[in-house]
């Protein structure tokens, strides 16, 4: 883009320019209080009770599989933060459209989701089940029954 007088600018340089006069431009408390807001969170999950064998070995990493019903992603998220600070690896859903799995437009979709899962399971160490208020589904149950079948070792978070 020019001028008229030979002066060609670019709109990449205009987009920058504007980019950072807006980060430049954000109140300095927001980054201070999200920083706040992380220290406590994480703080609160430190304090999380969540029972796994030790994971002092360094020479091999342990790799944990999440299985539980989508509609506890809050649970997973909290679980997966813990057992990642403990340096643990942590396989879990990264899809969590409940709804649409159980349309029949999302048959399909669920059917690829429940076979890259059994491919996790596999992979596991151990199969750690977010069981909130004893809740298993059909699908966790057939995951449970699938990480048996291998003979991984399976925790839940809520005693059965």
């Amino acid at each position: 883009m020019g001028d008229g007088h030979g002066n060609e600018k670019s709109n990449e340089g205009i987009w920058m320019n504007t980019k950072r006069n807006t980060l430049n431009n954000l109140p300095r408390r927001h980054h201070r209080d999200r920083r706040e807001q992380d220290k406590k969170e994480i703080e609160e999950l430190r304090n999380i009770e969540v029972h796994f064998p030790n994971s002092s070995n360094k020479r091999k990493r342990r790799i944990v599989c999440l299985c539980g019903s989508v509609r506890f992603r809050q649970e997973f998220d909290m679980v997966a933060c813990q057992l990642s600070l403990e340096d643990w690896v942590v396989l879990m859903p990264h899809c969590w459209y409940h709804q649409h799995f159980h349309s029949p437009d999302g048959a399909e979709t669920k059917d690829l989701l429940d076979k890259l899962y059994f491919r996790k399971i596999e992979m596991a160490d151990l199969v750690y089940v977010i069981n909130k208020g004893g809740y298993i589904g059909k699908s966790v149950a057939g995951e449970i029954e699938y990480a048996k079948s291998l003979g991984k070792k399976i925790e839940y978070l809520e005693k059965i």
